[in-house]
């Protein structure tokens, strides 16, 4: 299983399999038949749904995000909760249980920066630990343990998992890569740079094997992987590594219409912008684009540079130039839904950290600091995601 929050479009598909499961109840162990019954609640419908919904309902509501909990999801980790102390010492149990309460909790497990747990995260990661004692090689032991540990000051934790899982799964790109946000916490970026280079040949093996059979890929890990390795080397000095992975990234994304595929094609100029490679980036063309984002980022990546490089009249020209599409693309990307809210910090990022350069090759010291931690406080969402979004980061 991945830690993925389920979507229920195939629902119906769901229901077909499980009254299978159903008719089926008398021929399976006690375990299977209780295993069976958790996964009902999980994708149940009509008049059991409804009262799921009145059971759960006001703790949904009650996340203070847009990444809302389904009811349903907090009735499965309930019953898969009595599953797992029925069976304390099984490990598939545990793996499932594990899944069943990490999606309950939206976001981060743990509160930012410290190690306080949120929802049952912490108890989750002592009893995956404890298990694994028993249970070294255990696929899903390890890659929950990995998922559950997964910020800085309690990530040392999942070390031992993150070098097992690789070897446990060889051929799954997903688990390859997983080690990757254990050793970016723990600064071993050399090796996070191999984590991620073996999903993307794992994924480019998967998906030739999933076409010869006849099959499509239903999962693509390329883009957070490909992000991951462009973060990974950039923190590991490896420039050549990270723009290169910069350049795969843009390709793949040309043609997107989409603010999100006009970010993917800003890749170079913002690995460019990193390395502090002025005279490089200066060649470099306008991605294209419709939406707002590829100009804002290429005026505010060519604005640095021409800063750096002392001209400032350049930077002032491209600053001034980008303010009026900052304001459209504010205006286009209103909604709370996540891609609109990241596009949002992109943007005033980039005015703002180019307006910092502008203010402090004109002498204005406190304007250009000013600049800078508003930059830097608008970019904190980009920042805490896994991986940051931003390869130029407004806090260096």
């Amino acid at each position: 299983p991945t830690m993925v929050r389920p979507g229920r479009a195939q629902a119906q598909e769901v229901s077909q399999y499980m009254a299978v499961a159903k008719q089926n109840l008398k021929t399976v162990t006690p375990l299977e038949r209780e295993l069976i019954e958790a996964l009902a609640v999980r994708y149940a419908e009509g008049k059991q749904a409804a009262e799921l919904t009145m059971e759960f309902g006001a703790i949904c509501s009650s996340v203070p995000t847009s990444d809302k909990i389904d009811p349903r999801d907090l009735a499965y980790a309930a019953k898969m909760r009595q599953v797992a102390q029925k069976n304390p010492t099984n490990p598939d149990v545990l793996t499932l249980y594990a899944e069943s309460e990490l999606l309950t909790i939206p976001g981060h497990f743990w509160i930012a920066q410290t190690d306080k747990p949120i929802g049952r995260a912490g108890e989750i990661a002592d009893r995956l630990e404890a298990m694994l004692a028993a249970h070294p090689s255990h696929i899903g032991l390890n890659h929950y343990m990995t998922h559950v540990v997964d910020v800085n000051a309690v990530a040392q934790r999942a070390v031992p998992a993150a070098e097992r899982l690789a070897s446990l799964a060889p051929a799954s790109p997903h688990l390859q890569h997983m080690s990757t946000h254990i050793f970016m916490r723990v600064g071993r970026y050399s090796d996070a740079i191999q984590a991620n280079v073996a999903a993307l040949a794992a994924e480019d093996k998967l998906d030739v094997q999933l076409r010869h059979q006849g099959f499509e890929p239903v999962k693509n890990w390329r883009p957070h992987n490909s992000q991951f390795l462009m973060i990974s080397a950039l923190m590991a000095g490896r420039g050549d590594i990270a723009l290169d992975i910069a350049r795969t990234i843009s390709r793949r994304a040309e043609g997107a219409q989409s603010s999100m595929g006009e970010f993917s094609r800003s890749q170079p100029l913002l690995v460019l912008l990193r390395l502090e490679r002025y005279k490089d980036l200066l060649r470099e063309t306008r991605p294209a684009g419709q939406r707002g984002v590829a100009s804002i980022l290429y005026l505010y990546s060519r604005g640095v540079a021409l800063a750096k490089t002392h001209d400032l009249a350049g930077a002032t020209a491209a600053l001034a130039e980008m303010r009026p599409q900052v304001i459209d693309a504010l205006t286009s990307h209103a909604s709370e839904n996540f891609p609109d809210r990241m596009v949002r910090a992109i943007v005033q990022v980039a005015q703002d950290a180019l307006s910092a350069e502008v203010a402090a090759q004109s002498g204005e010291k406190n304007k250009a600091i000013e600049f800078a931690k508003n930059a830097a406080k608008i970019g904190e969402p980009l920042n805490d995601l896994d991986p940051p979004m931003l390869a130029a980061d407004p806090r260096l």
